[in-house]
């Protein structure tokens, strides 16, 4: 089981206090899904895109599987600040939907990787 603790800024001299943090925030999710449950998690991943995408502050959200086709799918998406990326994973987590679909789903532990954007040209 992978524990959620999210509290980083978009620069070290930030000055915001743990997520009140307002700059944009990029996030990049890279899961391995269990071979024989591929189809069932995509189509509850088909199920909860909407939710996601229409959550408050959420921008927009791919997700993209590996072009190997070995199981390992990323999602890519952009908040409106830290603080909105925040309370959507609070909300997750309390509906338990991060733990459920790690201990159904997750062949390893998922991989968080949060980007600033420095440039939008």
């Amino acid at each position: 089981m992978f524990n959620i603790k999210i509290n980083r800024h978009h620069s070290e001299n930030c000055g915001a206090v743990a997520s009140s943090c307002d700059a944009p925030i990029f996030v990049a999710l890279t899961v391995k899904i269990k071979h024989h449950l591929k189809e069932e998690y995509l189509n509850s991943i088909r199920e909860l895109m909407p939710k996601i995408k229409s959550f408050e502050g959420c921008c927009s959200i791919y997700f993209c599987e590996h072009q190997e086709g070995l199981g390992e799918f990323e999602f890519f998406s952009k908040w409106k600040s830290r603080e909105h990326y925040d309370k959507y994973v609070k909300w997750r987590s309390d509906e338990n939907i991060v733990e459920d679909f790690e201990k159904k789903y997750f062949e390893s532990e998922p991989v968080w990787r949060f980007l600033n954007l420095k440039s939008d040209i």
